[in-house]
């Protein structure tokens, strides 16, 4: 009963926790453009529009306050574990995929770490994890070209939509161009080069379509 109520309390307090500057900003802007406010003129962020536009969602969906700010980091870790499952699952099997996803579980325990807050690096990570899986994908959809073509818009599109959302997350399209390379096999270089660019021209129409996206909006 005691544990219980300890528990309890903690879960409270975190819910109670003070807004940090970022997350406060975030929603605040994310709520603006939700009411039709215009990215870059009638407030100002220097990060990219889906930024607004997510957290405006996550707002909501969770709610304008404090706690609602709490609920949604929450959500997005959750989000988080869930793609380090699906990953580590891809790459060693379940046991070692639930294995890496508590090990995040754990990390986002602490208030140290900042998954307790609303951070912008959040709603990145939620994306960009779920683009990597889609591509851990393709070691398992090998020989079936439609499939191949699906996973690669879908990793395209969440990985574009990640840096859609902070620039620093541009880091994820490199790993996923040497994800592509490696991926890139055939009996010569012809073929190998080949199957690189078409590859590459269908993960680039994914990653595309939310930076036209963007540039409508703007």
């Amino acid at each position: 009963r005691n544990t219980r109520r300890i528990d309890g309390c903690f879960a409270l307090a975190i819910l109670r926790y003070t807004l940090e500057r970022d997350e406060s900003v975030y929603y605040y802007i994310g709520k603006t453009a939700l009411e039709g406010g215009r990215p870059y003129f009638d407030f100002y962020e220097m990060k990219p529009p889906l930024l607004f536009y997510g957290y405006g969602l996550l707002d909501l969906v969770f709610g304008y306050s404090q706690a609602g700010l709490r609920w949604g980091a929450w959500f997005l870790t959750w989000l988080m574990c869930g793609g380090t499952y699906l990953i580590g699952r891809s790459f060693f099997g379940p046991k070692y995929g639930l294995l890496a996803a508590l090990v995040l579980v754990l990390f986002s325990a602490n208030p140290y770490t900042s998954m307790v807050f609303e951070e912008s690096e959040l709603l990145v990570m939620a994306l960009a994890l779920y683009g990597i899986w889609f591509l851990c994908r393709l070691l398992n959809e090998a020989g079936n070209p439609q499939q191949e073509r699906w996973w690669l818009i879908g990793a395209g599109l969440l990985i574009g939509s990640s840096v859609m959302v902070k620039q620093s997350a541009v880091f994820f399209l490199g790993f996923a161009a040497l994800v592509l390379v490696l991926l890139a096999d055939g009996e010569n270089f012809k073929t190998r080069l080949v199957k690189l660019i078409k590859q590459g021209l269908w993960f680039s129409a994914g990653a595309l379509t939310p930076v036209l996206l963007c540039v409508v909006i703007i």
